[in-house]
């Protein structure tokens, strides 16, 4: 059995973990021999605490928990957002892990300041008016800041108004079209920066200072925007995870222990591992810190 802790200052920080270990014949063997964490299934055989989450970055990985998160795992609107249908016929559905909109819309039930990162997986059709971003509430009433097909659906764009009358439109690329791929806005104190896959490809030179709400938004009804996950920062200090127990089925020498993660300026993670002969016998124990 093993603990992962996760410690931040000001970022998050994402965790994948292998753990080596001989395994009894009840459970799936790796090719080399090993058991490996590496997915959000695997994962969830864990148990997190209330300020670490597990996401889907990528297959999946354990994070410290954003204030708002969703995987579109189930099959209703996820607790902490409320859904709204902009014409007839409009339809939000979810399959998979993906929610689709098509003439409707999802919006946070809470508000976010300026700080504030909003990040997401998503695939922009070539349909006109596909958002996600922030505004200033679940009507999509100015000032909003998003992600956006525009008026024209020709491409991804980066767009933005204060007063509702006067947008800025920035053209980014028609490439990001019919694919999924990862989107960040960053709200700063007097801009806005926009990052797709880890690059920057916009900055809007805007201020905003009253409060937003996060908004997933499609209309009206043409192709669907598909969205894999989205969430929305502060995330929390620290915490910590519990991995689900490792059964060699009987006593056997533990080898080596690897992890892949991520450790922003100002983080850092610690790993402790425990042996047991059986579930009332510790025989000793590791700490592994990065």
């Amino acid at each position: 059995m093993r603990k992962f802790i996760l410690l931040s200052k000001t970022n998050f920080v994402t965790l994948s973990v292998f753990a080596f270990l001989f395994l009894n014949q009840s459970v799936v063997y790796s090719q080399n021999g090993c058991l490996v964490d590496q997915t959000r299934q695997d994962f969830q055989s864990g148990t997190p605490d209330a300020n670490t989450y597990i996401s889907s970055f990528a297959d999946g990985e354990v994070i410290l928990n954003p204030t708002l998160a969703s995987e579109f795992s189930g099959s209703t609107v996820p607790a902490g957002f409320t859904d709204g249908i902009w014409t007839s016929g409009g339809t939000t559905t979810f399959n998979s892990g993906i929610i689709s909109l098509n003439g409707t819309h999802i919006a946070s039930n809470n508000s976010f300041s300026p700080g504030t990162v909003i990040e997401f997986s998503a695939a922009f059709k070539a349909s006109t008016f596909q958002n996600i971003g922030f505004s200033s509430n679940f009507s999509f009433d100015a000032p909003w800041v998003t992600f956006s097909t525009s008026n024209s659906g020709d491409g991804v764009y980066a767009r933005a108004t204060i007063d509702g009358t006067n947008v800025t439109n920035t053209f980014i690329s028609s490439g990001y079209l019919g694919s999924f791929h990862l989107y960040r806005i960053e709200w700063n104190s007097d801009n806005f920066a926009f990052y797709i896959d880890n690059a920057l490809v916009a900055t809007l030179p805007i201020t905003i200072a009253s409060n937003m709400v996060a908004q997933l938004s499609m209309f009206p009804v043409d192709k669907s925007l598909d969205v894999d996950w989205v969430h929305v920062t502060p995330y929390s200090g620290s915490g910590s995870f519990l991995s689900r127990v490792y059964d060699g089925g009987e006593q056997k020498s533990w080898q080596s222990a690897t992890w892949t993660a991520e450790t922003p300026t100002g983080t850092s993670i610690q790993f402790y591992q425990r042996q047991v002969i059986h579930r009332h016998l510790i025989i000793h124990g590791l700490t592994l810190q990065q």
